[in-house]
Formats: structure tokens, C-alpha cells, sequence
């Protein structure tokens, strides 16, 4: 089973963590300002077919999604029993960095065609994945302007699982991190699973929206199933659903790709009207106000 970890940022938490991301030359480190924190285990997929829900079963597994039991609290009362999202109003980057053993024509347009479904699909996400000239025009500004996109950007790391390993590890200076790493991250990496995790902040102090993420997925065979999930949870949908659910956030590994039922929820989560700060109830009642004003719910079979 998966595990996720929410982490708000208070007193001694609000912490600047520093990541190192390999852009093909030098290595390039970031600091980002985590006030909060969403953090995604591994997925795993093969194949696909197509489900069949009902109208209150959908609205409990977006429930589930959106809430669900298996984020645990450092320090926080109950964010969990809020909705989580991002800032629809913003358009949010996608940055592909490959890592030194992936070249990079191999899965920047792997990464551009799933951003672009996640967009298409959404109910107003608005998605530009960068190109690598866009990344270098950035990078030549200086580090102001990288720190400048820096908090409506979702970086996908992928690499073989040394390379992303290392690069996971250069969380454990920091105290926090490292007992994130020790309880999350580190068991999915010694697992027979592809390596596949998000990781969230907030968008800054204050903000109740989601910010800067990054993804880490291992190239191979789950690479298109592990971009989808990560990059859509890393919108606030952290949770998994249970085996046996026809979905790619169940741990099956049956789904290379979202099923119909995934876009359903992917639609409710990014519908404007389910609002950050939402709870449980308001949420059932709006998702199912959704599914009847959009219609063709039928279709979902």
C-alpha cells in the first residue's frame, strides 16, 4: 500500500528544502520554500479496460482521492479534512528533465502529450510544458526569473533508479525530509516497483494553494502510467483507491493509461466549483451537482 505524508510548514517545519535536478550540463540547485507538503508513492500499470461506476460510487472514490486515510500529520491538526488544489486561474509549467542516461527526444514528447490530455480533460487546468531552449532562455535570466515560475511548475525527473535515488537522497540534510525519505520514500525503492513519486509544495507562505511539485519517474515500461498519476496528484488528488478499482490510482498495475472513470474524476477535482477549503460534505454535494450540470454520465460504462 501506498503512503503519503502532509507536512504544513509551522515554526521550526517552515523550512527552505534544496533539490538538485541534472539539466543535461552542470548540476542546477534549487531551493524551494515548502510550507506544505503532498508526497506520492509508486504506480504501476499494464494494459486497460473499461469501468463501470455509479454516480454515488464515483463521488466516494473522488472522496477518497481528494481526502482519503492514508496521509499522515507532522504537526498539523486536520489538513486532510480539507480540499487541496491548485490555483486554476494560473497556468502551470511542465518542465521535463531528463536525466544523463535519457536522452533528451526520448520522453520530452511522451511528457508534452500527457500534459496536454490532462489539460484537454481537466475542467479549466491550463498546462505549458516547457521546451528544453525554453528551459536554457530561462536559466540564462539568472536565478530570479527560475525562482519566478519556479511556484506554478511541476519538474518530472526521469532517469534510471540510481540517478533518481540520488537524487531523492539529497533530502536527507534536512530533518524533516530525511524522516519523509526514511518512512515513505525509501521502502518503494528497494521494491520490485517501477520508482514513481510526486512531491508538492505550497505555493507560498500564506497561500492555500498548491505550488511548485516535482515528479520522479523511473524510465521503462510504467513511464506514460507513472506521468499521468504523478503529475494529476501532484494537483491534490494524493491519494490511492483500493485494489480492484479500475483506475490508475489503484496499485493493480492493469492501467497504462486513465480509464474513463480516472477522466470523470480528474473533471470533478478541476471543476472551479469544488473550491480549496471545501469539506467532505460540501464536496459530495457539489461533485454530484457537477456530474448532473456536465451530463453524460451515462457514458461512463
Amino acid at each position: 500500500m501506498r503512503r503519503r505524508r502532509w507536512v504544513q510548514g509551522k515554526g521550526a517545519l517552515a523550512q527552505v528544502f534544496h533539490l538538485e535536478v541534472y539539466v543535461r550540463q552542470p548540476v542546477l540547485v534549487l531551493s524551494i520554500l515548502g510550507l506544505s507538503l503532498i508526497c506520492g508513492g509508486p504506480s504501476h500499470a499494464q494494459g486497460q479496460t473499461r469501468p463501470s461506476v455509479s454516480e454515488d460510487q464515483l463521488v466516494e472514490y473522488y472522496v477518497q482521492l481528494a481526502f482519503g486515510s492514508e496521509f499522515d500529520f507532522l504537526d498539523v491538526s486536520s489538513p486532510g479534512d480539507l480540499i487541496v488544489k491548485r490555483d486554476q486561474a494560473i497556468e502551470v509549467n511542465i518542465v521535463p528533465l531528463p536525466q544523463p542516461s535519457v536522452g533528451l527526444d526520448e520522453t520530452s514528447p511522451l511528457v508534452r502529450q500527457v500534459a496536454e490530455q490532462i489539460a484537454a480533460r481537466s475542467g479549466g487546468v491550463r498546462l505549458k510544458t516547457l521546451t528544453m531552449d525554453e528551459m536554457a532562455a530561462i536559466l540564462r535570466q539568472g536565478d530570479e526569473a527560475w525562482k519566478a515560475i519556479l511556484p506554478d511548475s511541476v519538474l518530472v525527473n526521469i532517469g534510471n533508479r540510481n540517478e533518481l535515488q540520488e537524487s531523492l537522497e539529497k533530502y536527507g540534510a534536512n530533518p524533516v525530509i530525511d524522516q519523509m525519505y526514511k518512512g515513505t520514500f525509501a521502502p518503494p525503492l528497494n521494491a520490485e516497483f517501477p520508482l514513481c513519486l510526486s512531491w508538492a509544495a505550497g505555493r507560498g507562505r500564506g497561500s492555500p494553494f498548491i505550488g511548485a511539485a516535482v515528479v520522479w519517474v523511473e524510465n521503462g515500461p510504467a513511464l506514460e502510467e507513472c506521468l499521468y498519476e504523478e503529475i494529476m496528484q501532484s494537483f491534490g488528488i494524493a491519494n490511492d483507491l483500493p485494489d480492484g478499482t479500475p483506475s490508475i490510482f489503484s496499485d493493480d498495475r492493469k492501467y497504462r493509461v486513465p480509464t474513463s472513470m480516472d477522466w470523470w474524476l480528474w473533471r470533478i477535482h478541476t471543476d472551479p466549483r469544488i473550491e480549496v477549503g471545501m469539506n467532505v460534505d460540501e464536496v459530495r454535494v457539489m461533485a454530484r451537482k457537477i456530474l448532473e450540470e456536465i451530463g453524460g454520465f451515462s457514458d461512463v460504462e
